[in-house]
C-alpha cells in the first residue's frame, strides 16, 4: 500500500464501537471538553419534495430552531464506517433547502472507502444534492468549497465569514426573541488519536473570556454541544493523517 493510500485509508473516523448509537456517542462525547450540552428533545419528521413517495424522515428541532439529525450507528469492523459526514450533510439540506434526507441515504451520492467521509466526498455529495432535478429542487444554487488553509485565528474567521456573511441563510434563536442570520457550516474536529468527528455549526456568541472571543454552538448526535473557541481551534488544528477543513460555499 503506498503512503497516500495509508494516509487515505486512516483519514477521518467517526467512531471507534460498532455496539450502538449510544455507546458511540457516549465515548465520543467523553473525549471533548464541552462547555455546555443542549438536548433538542422536539421529534420532527420531514420528507424530501424532490421524492414524494420515500419515507418521512425524523429529524431532532433544537431549542434554538436548528435541526440536528440524529446519526445512525458505525458499522463494519470496530465501527469502521461511521455516519457522522452524512448526518453533517442531512443537517445542511434540511436548513437550507427544506429536503429530509436519511444520513444512510446520501451515500448514494459518494461514498468512498475512509472509516467515515473525506470532505471531497462530502463536497461532491452536496453538489449532485444541491443541484439534482434542477427544475424543482428547493436548494439554493452554490459552488461548495472546501477551505484547508490554516491556522488558529484564521480558522475562526474564516468560520465567523461563512456562518454570517452568506446570502442563504436561517434564523437561529439565541432566545426567544432574539435571534440571528447564519448559514450552517461543517468543521472536522478531532479529540485524539482516530477520533474525528464531523459536526454541523450553527452558531459563534460572543464570549469575552474567550481567547478568541467566541464560543462555538454545533449540531451533532441529534442533539447541541457547545465549545469554546479556544477549544473548537485545539480540536480543529489535530495533527497525523486526517484533515483541517470546513465547508463552505460561494455564488
Amino acid at each position: 500500500m503506498t503512503i497516500k493510500n495509508t494516509l487515505i485509508f486512516f483519514l477521518l473516523i467517526c467512531s471507534q464501537t460498532a455496539f450502538s448509537l449510544s455507546k458511540d456517542l457516549d465515548l465520543l462525547d467523553r473525549k471533548y471538553e464541552w462547555k455546555e450540552q443542549i438536548k433538542c428533545l422536539k421529534e420532527r419528521f420531514g420528507t424530501d419534495p424532490l421524492y414524494p413517495n420515500r419515507k418521512a424522515v425524523k429529524y431532532k428541532e433544537c431549542p434554538d430552531q436548528t435541526i440536528s439529525h440524529i446519526q445512525p450507528p458505525s458499522i463494519g469492523l470496530n465501527g469502521w464506517e461511521g455516519y457522522c459526514g452524512q448526518t453533517a450533510t442531512s443537517n445542511l439540506t434540511s436548513m437550507l433547502c427544506d429536503r429530509h434526507l436519511l444520513p444512510k441515504a446520501n451515500d448514494q451520492y459518494g461514498k468512498d472507502i475512509t472509516p467515515g467521509q473525506h470532505s471531497s466526498t462530502m463536497k461532491r455529495s452536496l453538489k449532485k444534492i444541491f443541484t439534482e432535478l434542477a427544475s424543482t429542487n428547493s436548494c439554493p444554487e452554490v459552488m461548495w468549497k472546501v477551505k484547508k488553509s490554516w491556522k488558529p485565528e484564521k480558522f475562526i474567521q474564516n468560520l465567523k465569514n461563512s456562518l454570517f456573511h452568506r446570502e442563504v441563510q436561517v434564523r437561529r434563536y439565541r432566545n426567544e426573541e432574539d435571534f440571528v442570520l447564519i448559514t450552517p457550516v461543517p468543521v472536522i474536529i478531532n479529540s485524539g488519536g482516530l477520533n474525528y468527528h464531523w459536526v454541523t455549526i450553527v452558531d459563534m456568541p460572543e464570549n469575552l473570556q474567550d481567547k478568541y472571543g467566541c464560543d462555538a454552538v454545533m449540531n451533532t448526535w441529534g442533539e447541541q454541544r457547545v465549545l469554546t473557541c479556544e477549544k473548537l481551534a485545539k480540536y480543529a488544528n489535530h495533527t497525523g493523517p486526517g484533515e483541517r477543513v470546513l465547508l463552505t460555499f460561494d455564488y
